[in-house]
């Protein structure tokens, strides 16, 4: 079963219709059917006249007893919250800032393996994990250290991006 444009916007219109007229009339019932509920002011007796006039009155009124409402001065409730405090200042303690620490070369990587002598010089065996490496004196290793000398016991190698020399000793294990 299909329901025609024209039926279907009168169908929309008549619930729309009918829900603003249940939450207008809905109100208003629900608040005459509720039972009256105490207010803060219920304990207070008022003249005659006042009481029918608020018993008749279609909307609630809430009575205020205004001799609460007064201003209460600050010091009346023992703190002012908006009163200056002194605080006290920190003590300047002067301690002692570290120097900057200067950076320092890694450990070596390498292992010495052996050498190997020629007529150019000596050939070093170096390893550095599972990778061999064999370099002269004054080439560069891997870009970031170079092997400045060779003597019997121990080689200098510089870490290139600090100039700084470390050695390693040439016993083999």
């Amino acid at each position: 079963m299909t329901i025609s444009k024209t039926a279907r916007q009168i169908l929309l219109g008549s619930a729309l219709l009918l829900a603003i007229v249940l939450t207008v009339v809905g109100d208003d019932a629900s608040s005459l059917k509720e039972p009256a509920k105490e207010s803060p002011g219920a304990g207070v007796e008022l003249p005659a006249e006042s009481k029918t006039r608020i018993d008749s009155a279609p909307e609630r009124v809430a009575i205020a007893e205004l001799a609460k409402l007064t201003r209460v001065p600050p010091e009346a409730a023992g703190v002012d919250v908006f009163a200056a405090v002194a605080r006290p200042r920190p003590q300047a303690v002067r301690a002692a800032v570290p120097l900057p620490l200067q950076p320092v070369a890694p450990p070596l990587p390498f292992r010495f393996v052996g050498r190997i002598e020629g007529r150019e010089g000596p050939t070093i065996l170096l390893a550095r994990e599972n990778e061999s490496i064999s370099v002269k004196v004054g080439e560069p290793i891997d870009g970031d250290y170079r092997l400045e000398s060779a003597n019997d016991s121990a080689l200098t190698i510089v870490y290139l991006p600090l100039g700084e020399r470390q050695t390693l000793s040439q016993e083999t294990e």
